[in-house]
């Protein structure tokens, strides 16, 4: 519980840090729901059969919005992971560390975004007015639209979906850590060696370096010595000559 704890107060500073982004996500929802009235919005009074048409297109689009908004934090987590790989391999935290935290700190900003989703669509779209209006009249009205779309009308298909949402997402999360404990990283793979044996390798670069020194300056001695020795021949050749020459 410690390391959740730990573990949770870094992730909330991480957050804290990247505010910013759940700023402009906020107000790039709140547009989109603006526009998504006015393509929605209702020009008739009353309930009819047509409305349930504008009803279903609404809410899918809205199902969609809220779906892809949230894909802005996975660019995000990408970017992360290098350095959680690290301090993976390195033994600092297991997996289940870096995952938790992250799902249930993102669970409080959906919700704030579906609020925000909702409060600009519900009255502008005239969702509580059909609602209101189609109560009384539920076994003929609202079957006829369910039916209109191949939905079941049945009452346990909702709770139905509500377990398969709440399932789907503790899958995922669960074959998210499996895969982080697991899986290596992309990219080229870095080996990794202790202590004891970068100080052995360190070591041998050092004598390799000391016996090519020893090397090069045999060579330099032996060059020189080569030189001296062309130097005396040339002389003795050059008296040789005067003397032949003076003869």
């Amino acid at each position: 519980m410690r390391l959740l704890k730990v573990s949770m107060d870094r992730e909330k500073l991480l957050v804290k840090r990247i505010v910013p982004v759940y700023i402009i996500k906020t107000i790039q929802i709140i547009i989109v729901a603006i526009i998504a009235s006015t393509v929605f919005l209702k020009t008739t009074l009353g309930v009819t059969y047509n409305d349930g048409d504008l009803c279903i297109g609404a809410m899918i689009f809205a199902m969609i919005v809220n779906m892809f908004n949230g894909f802005a934090e996975l660019s995000i987590a990408i970017m992360r992971l290098p350095v959680f790989y690290k301090h993976r391999d390195l033994l600092f935290y297991p997996a289940w560390a870096f995952t938790i935290p992250h799902f249930l700190l993102r669970v409080p900003m959906s919700i704030l975004e579906s609020i925000v989703w909702t409060v600009v669509t519900y009255f502008s779209i005239d969702m509580h007015q059909k609602l209101a209006e189609a109560s009384g009249n539920v076994n003929s009205l609202g079957v006829a639209v369910l039916e209109k779309f191949d939905v079941d009308p049945k009452e346990y298909w909702y709770w139905i979906g509500v377990l398969a949402f709440l399932g789907f997402t503790i899958l995922f999360n669960v074959l998210f850590t499996f895969s982080l404990m697991y899986l290596n990283p992309l990219g080229k793979p870095q080996a990794m060696i202790s202590e004891e044996e970068a100080n052995k390798q360190s070591k041998q670069g050092g004598t390799k370096r000391k016996a090519k020194s020893k090397t090069k300056s045999s060579i330099g001695t032996n060059d020189t010595r080569e030189m001296e020795k062309l130097k005396v021949n040339s002389q003795s050749n050059a008296q040789l000559l005067m003397k032949i020459t003076m003869k």
